[in-house]
């Protein structure tokens, strides 16, 4: 993209991981540490440098352990452990019945963590006070979830990373999610969810992100059927470049 600023984070092959099998969950069974070894080695030869978890749990702990004792060459960026500040009757753990009174700590907690905000570009037009704070802002793209055709998915993710660099060309951006799903349970995206899509268009990206020296995590490394075990068909079930018994999709 022609930038000259320093970049705090060098490109490398980058993915979200989640290691829960079946039958485990954040709020149940954890991943065991031979599991974890088993997942993060699979990514180490599969090219990827950096992961990217979602709260500072038993399972990420483990994970770093991992990385340390057999000196992988991973980093792993963790997010906070945000604490839910409205009741959701749709979350994907269950139906939230926190009172006022937990939700107004649940604010308070997460205000001194940190204050952020990440995904997708638009909202980062808001949010100046924060983007002038930081050193990366990242952002999500789904193409898939804007029921954009697959022919012209990585179109709209080049388009949403050259707006948000528009918009702060002074800051690097990376993508902190990006990746479509293999399978669904709806009917008007059976053929829209799909291996053959998700290869092409994460082909596609990783050809981008290597030429342009972009960070992207791909969501994500492996099929999390814990988000709803009822129906292991949905979607958010089906994001994984590897199954839930580890097998590569392509």
């Amino acid at each position: 993209m022609g930038k000259t600023f320093e970049k705090k984070l060098p490109y490398k092959k980058a993915i979200c991981y989640s290691g829960y099998r079946e039958g485990q969950c954040p709020t149940g069974e954890m991943p065991s540490k031979e599991q974890i070894s088993e997942d993060l080695h699979l990514l180490v030869a599969d090219g990827y440098g950096y992961i990217r978890m979602y709260e500072p749990n038993a399972h990420a702990i483990t994970a770093l352990q991992v990385i340390r004792e057999e000196k992988l060459p991973l980093q792993c960026m963790i997010g906070i452990d945000s604490l839910a500040e409205i009741n959701s009757a749709e979350c994907i753990t269950g139906p939230q019945t926190f009172s006022d009174a937990e939700l107004a700590a649940h604010a308070a907690s997460n205000d001194a963590q940190l204050n952020r905000f990440c995904e997708v570009d638009i909202d980062w037009k808001n949010l100046d006070a924060i983007a002038n704070a930081v050193d990366i802002i990242g952002i999500h793209t789904y193409p898939y979830h804007m029921d954009v055709a697959i022919e012209d998915a990585f179109a709209k993710t080049k388009e949403s990373f050259e707006s948000a660099c528009a918009i702060y060309p002074d800051k690097q951006i990376c993508f902190t999610e990006l990746g479509w799903a293999t399978r669904t349970a709806h009917d008007d995206h059976a053929d829209y969810a799909s291996v053959a899509n998700q290869k092409r268009y994460l082909e596609e990206v990783a050809d981008y992100l290597k030429s342009e020296e972009i960070v992207g995590f791909v969501f994500e490394a492996f099929d999390e059927l814990w988000k709803d075990p009822s129906s292991p068909a949905a979607s958010e079930c089906n994001w994984g470049v590897y199954d839930i018994n580890r097998k590569k999709k392509w």
